[in-house]
């Protein structure tokens, strides 16, 4: 498949040619032609037929777009999936200050060409314009690892800076049916040895599964202060409903607020955090306390990130589970081409309670790859480990507990399909946890297929 700009550039240089050589050949008419006492007859001018696309982006450039419109649509009718017309077919819908039909056309073409540079970069102005800055900056940095002359590196990373200026909004929202084989985290044993006898496990402590309803929503207003000074206020949803299982339910209400500095390379915020945790619909715990957030965009490519936060966590009974929690972590992310992003973190916590056999340390390494695949599919996997050590024994077991615990989760986007702005998700999680201790062992796979917003 020819790219699209290789198309456009040489139907551009074509005209360009033909037009020099109908000035020159002008030109020596001008100095070859006879006095005016002895006229001569010249031939009538030859009409060359002309081909439609050539046609429309003739219309396009003599700024005649409902003409080249009509040409486009037609040859759209004739074959939908030429890419070329869908460019240019996207580019008078940005003339037109028509955004969404320019991001579904932009969409289209990289459903098939997700190598296209060109119109990705496109596609990142169409979402910077339409003020959808967290896509608009998405699309901007992976064409920045396109090979871009450096006019075109300067001015995507003028983009960025500008789109973390300039977002006073952003959300999120995404909804899923979510079956689980098991949805306690419960073991796949039947009894457990408590002070060295066996016990039965009820039903509602082995694994059970289920399916529920998985939302998250989430939202962000940064309005500008002074200079380089903003605010930062945020409220985050997350939960799942079972409507067979409502012992299971698990929903997480969070807020932040605070002061955000943005600065070329640097952005930090300092925020005071808090949370509430609903278990089976009824309070499991909350938290509230602060933390500091920084990136540094090292290159336009490659971003650190770190992060030290601390609460106060409250548990409900039995008493003796809350206490200061206090987290640090560190991140990197980097893309690898038009294509593709590599990230990477590792963080520690420390949970204390007033009771020891509460009290822990809790420390994550976690990869990702992401990769926009031919076919319209993007595809993400996110491996992870997490050990978490508690400070002493359970009464019954004896023996502290350790657990080591294996995830990796696997996301498909299809942005084919575009439904008012969703589109569709699917996502794969499977958990084992080792432990020490027989009753906290079990394994886990978890599904969503749904909507997201975010793509």
């Amino acid at each position: 498949m020819v790219p699209v700009q290789s198309v456009i550039a040489s139907l551009r240089c074509g005209l360009a040619v033909l037009a020099a050589i109908g000035l020159c050949a002008g030109a020596a008419r001008a100095e070859d032609a006879p006095a005016p006492s002895a006229p001569v007859a010249t031939p009538a001018p030859v009409a060359r037929p002309i081909a439609p696309r050539e046609a429309a982006v003739l219309l396009m450039q003599a700024h005649r777009l409902t003409e080249a419109r009509r040409v486009l649509l037609a040859l759209e009718r004739a074959d939908s999936r030429d890419d070329e017309v869908q460019f240019l077919l996207g580019m008078i819908a940005m003339e037109e200050k028509a955004y969404a039909q320019a991001i579904r056309r932009f969409r289209r073409i990289l459903a098939r060409e997700p190598g296209a540079v060109r119109v990705r970069l496109e596609l990142g102005r169409a979402f910077y314009l339409a003020k959808d800055y967290d896509n608009a900056e998405r699309q901007f940095r992976l064409a920045r690892a396109g090979a871009l002359p450096p006019a075109a590196q300067a001015n995507v990373d003028k983009y960025l800076f500008a789109i973390r200026q300039e977002r006073r909004f952003s959300y999120n929202l995404s909804f899923a049916l979510a079956p689980d084989s098991n949805l306690n985290a419960g073991p796949s044993l039947s009894a457990v040895d408590i002070f060295g006898l066996p016990f039965q496990l009820s039903s509602d402590a082995r694994q059970r599964s289920g399916v529920g309803l998985a939302l998250g929503a989430g939202g962000e207003w940064s309005p500008p202060i002074a200079g380089p000074l903003r605010l930062r206020i945020g409220a985050q949803f997350d939960g799942v409903q079972y409507p067979a299982a409502g012992a299971f339910d698990d929903m997480t209400f969070s807020l932040y607020a605070g002061p955000r500095l943005v600065y070329q390379r640097w952005d930090v915020s300092l925020l005071a955090t808090g949370f509430e945790r609903w278990y089976g619909r009824s309070f499991y715990n909350s938290g509230a306390g602060g933390t500091a957030q920084a990136t540094y965009y090292a290159t336009p490519r490659l971003g650190l990130t770190g992060s030290l936060g601390a609460q106060q966590v409250n548990y409900r009974p039995p008493a003796g589970q809350g206490g200061p929690a206090v987290s640090a972590s560190a991140g990197a992310f980097y893309t690898l081409s038009p294509l593709s992003v590599v990230s990477g973190g590792v963080s520690v916590s420390r949970q204390d309670a007033g009771l020891s056999l509460y009290s822990y340390t809790a420390s994550q390494v976690q990869l990702g790859y992401f990769r926009d695949l031919p076919g319209g599919i993007s595809a993400s996997i996110q491996p992870a480990y997490v050990l978490v050590d508690y400070d002493s024994a359970e009464a019954g077991f004896g023996v502290p507990r350790r657990d080591h615990q294996w995830q990796v989760r696997v996301t498909l986007l299809d942005r084919r399909i575009d439904i008012g702005g969703f589109t569709p998700k699917l996502t794969y999680t499977h958990t084992d946890n080792a432990s020490d201790i027989g009753l906290y062992r079990y394994r886990r796979d978890q599904g969503q297929i749904g909507l997201t917003r975010s793509f």
